[in-house]
């Protein structure tokens, strides 16, 4: 029996019976392409927030080589080199406040004689990795020493010499010297580099390593991007590393004081912009995420803004993604905790799978061993490892197991090959599917509080050979994962509340699909509108190849509004006809939430759309709040 029947018989069986559905559907018939990117590049996602000759691989290199060759797994990020090399750095004699170049290179010719002798790791170099700074001893406000604490970089803030200039020289110094290109010759250079990792979290929310302003810190961002483009060749410089962005806060004040002041002043200095986003899962008596329609609506945001200010959507790099389980930390390791961790991968990477053409990296957080943060007055261990003691939580020995984070890993191994266009008939069952020769992997996602009964459609004149699933899940308090083949053809899954499923299909011959579908994303011309008791107007202008253009089409409004009124339009006109409104957003409703700011993604006839400029008008029962950001996702046939 031809695929699409067996299942088009299935699927109306099941209907009969009288569940309540999500229907996705597959198209093997069409290439999904967004921007220029129509593959799943591994390196980009399936990346881990360590590198190559890392401290933490000492005495586990077998764990390496598992998790680089057998899973196939890129390395992504590493904030440390920099800093614990800092101490050993001299000051030049001639010239107060900046490293001296000789001791500079001194140290780097160290460095680099010692990662050449590892040639038991060189085969194992894969990925673009990024670099980044932390916040000591380089932001210069005289409270930050080098060379245990000797001194200081200079704190002069001149026309030739702006502020952070010698910190700057220093670290563009330090990438020429410390790397090479790879195996005998030193440890590949970066790719990116971030400035500073988190720097307004600790220097103006906590207060602490001494006086900054967001405007001083800023400005030692754009400093230290002028200085490494010109003398660090090929280097990507971005920032500014935000730790946990809520752009909504005060009102928006944060967007205000923050992100727009940021792209304001030092946008053209980056060549990517790069964040942080974790879900806040047992916060106190708290539920606070960021997956779903939050981080949809603070990247669409940022990038309307960027987009109507410079022309462009600047390039994204997630160098850290996941979760922070506060109310669990100080009793140890546990699969719950790694649960939620692993729960966030992958409800965000599904997410960020959206935006291939914009988004350079994106790293789950989760360190090998991480035992420079072990907590010695509370004797607990760091929280977010890919590593843990065998004998934890009880006591903090044994040889060195994995925790729960390797079952993402295992989940993602074999997801390769170019996207097919698939959808969902649900925001909360993100769906993403790809194929590579005669197979097909469908990635299947709920970010429902509910579990999901979920019919699968797969549209094309094939035959299932085999049927897989690889499952992760919450059970009895614990991460479940499961991997497993299916004699017989599944067409009906149940996803459990935060579940995660890869199904893999063998077919009896290659997929050749002979449609190309393009995505388009187009930004409003309007930005960050007030809300009123009026018509709220938004104008697009539409390129002429609308007549080309599928049927399919969505509006993204990105809302943020006090939860004393309904943050639900009541009504919406594309070009004076009525689209039919979808009370439901992407992930919670943010209920412990002081602020309410989401996503609103409401389907629509691409019919209403015409060439040239479109109009929409968007009410509401209440004034009050914004309407952040407005989006058009359109797709062409070819």
């Amino acid at each position: 029996m031809k695929l699409h029947l067996f299942l088009s018989i299935i699927l109306f069986c099941s209907y009969a019976i009288g569940h309540t559905q999500v229907e996705i559907i597959v198209d093997l018939n069409s290439i999904h392409k967004v921007g220029d990117i129509d593959i799943f590049e591994r390196e980009k996602w399936i990346t881990t927030h360590a590198v190559t000759d890392g401290h933490d691989w000492k005495g586990d290199r077998d764990k390496l080589k598992y998790l680089t060759q057998d899973l196939d797994v890129y390395f992504g990020r590493s904030t440390g080199l920099l800093q614990y090399y800092s101490t050993l750095i001299e000051e030049d004699p001639n010239k107060k406040g900046y490293a001296d170049l000789e001791s500079i290179k001194e140290v780097a010719d160290l460095y680099k004689r010692n990662y050449a002798q590892k040639t038991e790791i060189h085969y194992l170099e894969k990925g673009n990795i990024i670099r980044a700074a932390q916040q000591q001893p380089y932001f210069p406000n005289g409270e930050n020493p080098m060379k245990n604490g000797n001194w200081f970089f200079s704190t002069e803030d001149t026309e030739s010499r702006p502020l952070g200039t010698a910190a700057a020289e220093y670290q563009a110094h330090f990438i020429n010297h410390f790397y090479g290109d790879g195996g005998k010759s030193g440890a590949k250079r970066p790719t990116y580099y971030e400035v500073m990792n988190e720097p307004l979290w600790p220097y103006i929310d906590m207060e602490m390593h001494g006086p900054a302003s967001i405007k001083d810190l800023f400005k030692y961002h754009k400093t230290v991007a002028d200085v490494l483009h010109r003398k660090v060749k090929g280097l990507q410089v971005g920032g500014f590393c935000t730790a946990f962005p809520d752009l909504d806060k005060n009102g928006f004040n944060q967007w205000e004081e923050r992100w727009k002041l940021f792209i304001d002043e030092i946008g053209p200095s980056m060549d990517f912009y790069t964040i942080h986003l974790y879900d806040f899962p047992i916060y106190g008596k708290k539920e606070l995420y960021r997956k779903g329609g939050r981080n949809e609506a603070t990247m669409d945001m940022i990038e309307h803004y960027n987009y109507l200010k410079y022309g462009e959507i600047k390039p994204w790099i997630i160098s850290e993604y996941g979760a922070q389980t506060h109310n669990l930390n100080r009793s140890g390791w546990s699969s719950l905790r790694d649960w939620y961790n692993v729960e966030a991968f992958n409800a965000m990477l599904m997410q960020f799978l959206d935006r291939p053409n914009t988004i350079l990296r994106a790293i789950p957080f989760g360190i090998p061993k991480a035992e420079w943060g072990f907590n010695k007055n509370e004797n607990v261990p760091y929280a977010s490892r890919l590593l843990r003691k065998k004998s934890e939580p009880k006591k903090y020995k044994g040889d060195w197991i994995w925790t729960d984070f390797i079952s993402f890993y295992k989940q993602w191994s074999e997801v390769k090959g170019k996207r097919l266009f698939a959808t969902s008939s649900d925001v909360d069952v993100q769906v993403q599917s790809y194929f590579e020769k005669n197979e097909l992997f469908l990635i299947l996602n709920n970010i429902d509080e509910e579990e999901q009964h979920v019919h699968l459609q797969l549209q094309g004149d094939y035959q299932i050979v085999n049927q897989s699933f690889k499952r992760l899940y919450l059970k009895n308090e614990k991460t479940a994962y499961d991997q497993k083949e299916s004699k017989k053809i599944v067409d009906e899954v149940v996803l459990q509340k935060g579940e995660t499923i890869v199904l893999k299909y063998v077919f009896n011959e290659i997929i050749q699909p002979k449609i190309l579908t393009k995505e388009y994303k187009q930004y409003a011309k309007e930005f960050k509108l007030p809300i009123k008791n009026e018509a709220l107007l938004l104008h697009f202008d539409t390129p002429n190849n609308i007549q080309n253009i599928k049927k399919t089409a969505k509006l993204r409004l990105g809302i943020g509004r006090d939860k004393s009124v309904s943050s639900f339009p009541v009504k919406i006109l594309l070009n004076g006809q009525f689209l039919d409104l979808i009370k439901d957003y992407r992930g919670d409703m943010q209920k412990d939430r002081d602020y309410f700011f989401s996503l609103l993604e409401i389907p629509f006839d691409s019919d209403l759309l015409k060439a040239g400029e479109n109009t929409i008008e968007v009410f509401f029962d209440k004034e009050g709040g914004f309407i952040t950001s407005t989006a058009l996702i359109y797709y062409t046939e070819n």
